[in-house]
């Protein structure tokens, strides 16, 4: 699965401001009142998140996100493994609770 096919079931939902979209990598930014609708369309393509706001990430998702900014105690985090790779999904709400910003991420096993 390509980030690409990520975005693409999400076409329904606002995004403010798309920073970058690639088959590997999209950042956007997208309004906070709307997260619920997001968080429902990641969930199944996801499932659970494995570090939901609120509970502290464990030392493997801090790692795995690191080169991407990483993950907080108040930011949500959503991981697939799939033949070939790993997708992630990382929503960070910004202080002024209207926005959040959403980073998807493939890695490819090496």
């Amino acid at each position: 699965m390509k980030v690409t096919d990520v975005i693409d079931q999400c076409k329904n939902l606002t995004i403010v401001h798309k920073r970058r979209i690639t088959p590997d990598y999209a950042e956007v930014v997208l309004p906070s009142k709307d997260i619920l609708y997001w968080a429902d369309v990641f969930s199944r393509i996801f499932g659970e998140p494995v570090s939901p706001a609120g509970i502290k990430p464990s030392e493997e998702d801090i790692a795995l996100t690191k080169n991407f900014g990483g993950i907080g105690l108040h930011e949500t985090l959503y991981r697939k493994d799939f033949a070939g790779g790993t997708l992630l999904a990382m929503f960070w709400p910004w202080q002024d609770g209207e926005h959040t910003t959403l980073k998807i991420v493939s890695l490819t096993n090496k």
